[in-house]
């Protein structure tokens, strides 16, 4: 499981997608359905949902940072596989993370 997350970097929060499967259902259920994606973080438009946050900020904040660590994590195994000294790699890293 940790390692799919790792490879996740599309992150998505606040938006009830309206599926064939939702076709037959009312519109008031579809507006509550609306209301509580802006609390979820999902890995996808269409994925599970990770987390349920307190408002809508802080799902937005987490889905952010989530898809920044990725960013982050892809370009460190970048740098640690390049044929550079250990030191050099790891400045490179420093700089990176600042």
């Amino acid at each position: 499981m940790e390692e799919l997350l790792n490879e996740i970097n599309t992150w998505k929060q606040g938006k009830f997608i309206d599926q064939r499967q939702y076709s037959n259902m009312p519109n008031d259920w579809k507006k509550e359905r609306e209301e509580d994606e802006k609390f979820l973080v999902r890995p996808s438009a269409t994925g599970n949902a990770i987390c349920k946050a307190t408002s809508q900020e802080l799902s937005e904040w987490i889905a952010k940072r989530l898809n920044y660590a990725s960013d982050i994590s892809d370009k460190i195994e970048v740098i640690i596989n390049k044929n550079k000294s250990p030191m050099s790699r790891i400045k490179e890293i420093q700089e990176l993370i600042k």
